[in-house]
């Protein structure tokens, strides 16, 4: 009876020796996981000002970078507009036609491209200043030249000389017994004895409906502005 008792305090003492083991291990699991969130929470705590600096240097590179774009743009916009303006002082400008004393070559309301630099020869389309306006008109006569028309052929100097750009409009009079240039009194052509210096006789390539020399005499060098070289609206070159 004796033994009986002993093994049944023994069973006792070992129950309870295991359930304090496992309340010392649910301890140090609890105090495992209260650590590591600890931890969790230090290494968060640590890094946020590090990424709040690192997006505040990111802003202040695209704050810089865009007052930067601004300024070239600007610069850029400047700079084309000087140059523009250099160049349409010295060496080009656009004008518009207005009317139709150069139809077929040039239309109202063509844009031209007119060159200021460029020499002026026989035949050339010139820009010149006429009262208020820029007139187109084709150069005919040059200085100290004399200058005819008979019967729809030209002559400088007594050397008759083809105005290709009207072939088709002197044919299409011919043949229905007119003349395509004529005076401004309607007559069979007109004369001019030597063109002073300087001076440029000049007529429209719509000859029968064109105001040129013919009514308003000589042009002066002066009053030219320049070539036209160029239609650009609609885009082409200017015939001779």
């Amino acid at each position: 009876m004796m033994f009986l008792k002993k093994k049944h305090k023994t069973k006792t003492v070992q129950k309870k020796q295991s359930s304090h083991s496992k309340k010392n291990r649910e301890k140090k699991k609890i105090r495992h996981k209260s650590s590591a969130k600890g931890n969790k929470k230090k290494r968060v705590s640590k890094s946020s000002p590090k990424s709040k600096k690192k997006h505040k240097k990111t802003t202040k590179r695209k704050i810089k970078k865009i007052p930067s774009l601004v300024k070239d743009i600007f610069f850029a916009t400047i700079v084309t507009l000087l140059v523009s303006l250099l160049i349409g002082i010295y060496f080009v400008s656009i004008n518009q036609v207005k009317g139709s004393s150069m139809s077929p070559t040039m239309k109202n309301g063509n844009w031209i491209l007119v060159s200021k630099k460029a020499t002026i020869r026989r035949f050339d389309v010139i820009a010149f200043k006429e009262g208020k306006d820029i007139s187109f008109r084709r150069v005919i006569g040059l200085p100290d030249e004399n200058i005819k028309y008979a019967d729809d052929y030209l002559t400088v100097n007594g050397q008759p000389v083809d105005e290709k750009f009207l072939v088709d409009q002197i044919n299409e009079a011919g043949k229905s017994g007119q003349v395509y240039t004529q005076s401004a009194s309607a007559e069979n052509g007109f004369q001019i004895d030597k063109i002073p210096k300087d001076s440029y006789l000049v007529l429209g390539d719509n000859r029968p409906n064109s105001t040129d020399s013919r009514q308003y005499g000589l042009i002066s060098k002066n009053q030219i502005k320049g070539k036209s070289s160029l239609i650009l609206s609609p885009f082409g070159r200017v015939d001779e």
